[in-house]
């Protein structure tokens, strides 16, 4: 009986080994796509038809060049932002080129950009994308301006287009009044210009409802 059951214990084995591989390997065999008449077929699932949840964002960075376009003396400076934007409403209809103007996405973001030459800036921001012949974006931003040993509060206003994940924005920028008050604005002190600027977003990484 001893002999028996040692026999035996490694020969069950070895069978729920050979069973666990072949049901394996049928599953994954099953699962993979299937070809019949040049078509390509999938397994059914219901997860394709259930609503993907959860938040969906971009990371992107965003180089910043400003410009002084009314004259008003301040030198060109640049700068290099990394920010985040979040999906409050994006539409999945499809886009038709008949359709006209069309709003197809409402987003909030956040982003920090420095400058090596002159004040930083913190950003809260509300971005509108609409269909158009090209894909246009406006956005505006609430700025937190650090440096010189002073802080602000300025408003920024963006408008531009897509090029495919692309923004490109021109943008106007005036100081702003908050209800707590921070004192005089870096911008007003600042020998840079920033009363316009010319600002990219470049997403590195997306994670979007399918």
């Amino acid at each position: 009986m001893k002999g028996s059951r040692i026999f035996f214990i490694p020969r069950f084995a070895d069978q729920l080994i050979c069973v666990a591989v072949i049901v394996l390997f049928s599953t994954c065999g099953y699962t993979q796509t299937r070809n019949l008449d040049g078509q390509e077929y999938k397994k059914y699932s219901s997860s394709y038809f259930k609503p993907h949840r959860g938040l969906f964002y971009n990371i992107y960075f965003s180089p910043v060049y400003t410009v002084d376009p009314l004259g008003f003396g301040g030198k060109s400076t640049y700068g290099l932002g990394l920010g985040t934007r979040v999906n409050l409403w994006e539409s999945k209809t499809p886009a038709s080129k008949y359709s006209g103007l069309k709003v197809t996405g409402l987003y909030m973001a956040l982003a920090y950009e420095y400058y090596p030459q002159q004040y930083n800036k913190t950003s809260t921001s509300f971005w509108l994308r609409v269909k158009a012949l090209i894909p246009l974006a406006a956005r505006m931003d609430i700025l937190y301006c650090s440096g010189y040993g002073l802080q602000g509060v300025n408003y920024r206003y963006c408008f531009g287009f897509e090029v495919k994940s692309v923004s490109v924005f021109l943008c106007g920028e005036v100081t702003g009044y908050f209800p707590i008050k921070f004192g005089q604005s870096p911008k007003e002190v600042s020998p840079y210009a920033n009363a316009g600027a010319i600002l990219l977003t470049v997403p590195f990484y997306t994670r979007k409802q399918k």
